[in-house]
């Protein structure tokens, strides 16, 4: 079964979008400014990181399996950019932001960068 193996990925990106959806108000303010982009850096470390080990680890789709980096990056990356996008023109007290985007893009990296460095190899389908 496909989702079998994403739903890890899949409850993550559901906490993004709970995160993404909570009013700025909720959140504690952070005298570090970078402290949110490390936030950021780190929600999608998580998500590329997941997506890659449902991808290899279903066999349905197997553009997927065999090509988990690329489709890892573009799904994460897309994420990072629709919860952006959301804050910036469906919530009234979010406000989406180009940082925030770069933030997604590199913790999307780091988390392709993790699971290679973890797995070893680029042959991770074989396994």
């Amino acid at each position: 079964m496909f989702l079998r193996y994403l739903y890890p990925s899949l409850l993550w990106a559901t906490f993004i979008f709970l995160l993404t959806f909570t009013s700025g108000k909720e959140f504690p303010e952070v005298t570090l400014i970078s402290f949110d982009k490390l936030i950021h850096v780190f929600l999608f470390t998580v998500q590329s990181y997941l997506l890659m080990r449902g991808f290899i680890r279903q066999s349905t789709v197997m553009p997927l399996r065999y090509s988990p980096v690329i489709f890892s990056l573009l799904a994460s990356a897309f994420l990072g950019a629709v919860t952006e996008l959301m804050q910036a023109y469906l919530l009234a007290d979010r406000a989406g932001d180009i940082y925030d985007f770069i933030s997604n893009c590199i913790g999307t990296g780091a988390g392709v960068v993790i699971f290679v460095l973890l797995y070893g190899r680029s042959d991770y389908a074989k396994r």
